[in-house]
């Protein structure tokens, strides 16, 4: 092994350590909270103090919790509270495994596009729905002009031939 490789292992085996034991943390706090309705009702409290939410938070941290953790926890209350901790563990858990998921994103046209239009949408769609992101560009006739675009579970279609099928629609409405 190289001296690169074993460095890449080393790191590697340490965000797994390091998540494992932030994911167990603030699942402690998860199922505290969850545990307790009141609880999530006291960290809603607008008219409660930052500091106290923040005490009653950290009654749900295991001893010798990360301190980073607790500033964490505390940028969460002060964005709107916990209610997207569920989804933070699994987010976490996830990047631990291997990174971040490539969303899949297919942009159809009528016509093939130029490398230069196809830089600009890739740098669009980045923009807009992430850096991560697995594009294919697929050429379709039956749409006539213009493109169907699709990131994930998200379509936007802005080619011809809807625009044309929701003309007949309206027509025959009207009839």
């Amino acid at each position: 092994m190289t001296d690169t490789n074993r460095a890449r292992a080393y790191a590697e085996a340490l965000i797994r350590i390091v998540t494992e034991s932030l994911v167990t943390q603030l699942g402690s706090v998860q199922k505290g909270v969850a545990a307790n309705p009141t609880v999530s009702q006291y960290l809603s409290d607008p008219t409660v103090e930052f500091r106290d939410k923040m005490s009653r938070v950290a009654e749900f941290l295991p001893p010798g919790a990360a301190p980073e953790l607790r500033k964490f926890l505390g940028l969460m209350l002060t964005e709107g509270g916990l209610g997207d901790l569920d989804q933070v563990i699994t987010e976490l858990t996830q990047l631990a495994q291997g990174g971040p998921r490539a969303t899949e994103a297919v942009v159809r046209s009528a016509v093939p596009l130029t490398a230069q239009e196809q830089e600009a949408l890739r740098q669009k769609l980045m923009r807009e729905a992430g850096s991560h992101l697995d594009l294919a560009f697929e050429v379709d006739p039956d749409l006539i002009g213009g493109l169907v675009v699709r990131v994930g579970d998200r379509v936007v279609d802005a080619s011809v031939a809807s625009r044309l099928r929701q003309l007949r629609e309206s027509i025959l409405k009207a009839l």
